[in-house]
């Protein structure tokens, strides 16, 4: 059984294992981590920076973008 991993693994935005990035250099939103927000798309606060594939391999998470995110705290 594979299990699904946020797209941010697989970003070349991202810094390091603390949830840091390009993005959201203070912390990416759970909406974010938590795949309920597709960051394929812009998001309120991420200075126009989005997922950029390291891998074409990688399998999107199968609840990617089904929520919203909530764009009052960022």
């Amino acid at each position: 059984m594979d299990i699904e991993q946020p797209i941010c693994m697989n970003c070349k935005n991202l810094f390091d294992e603390r949830w840091s990035c390009a993005a959201y250099p203070a912390g990416i939103p759970p909406e974010i981590t938590q795949s309920v927000w597709d960051h394929r798309k812009p998001a309120r606060g991420d200075d126009g920076i989005h997922y950029d594939p390291i891998s074409d391999d990688f399998i999107l998470p199968s609840n990617l973008g089904k929520g919203e995110i909530d764009t009052t705290r960022y």
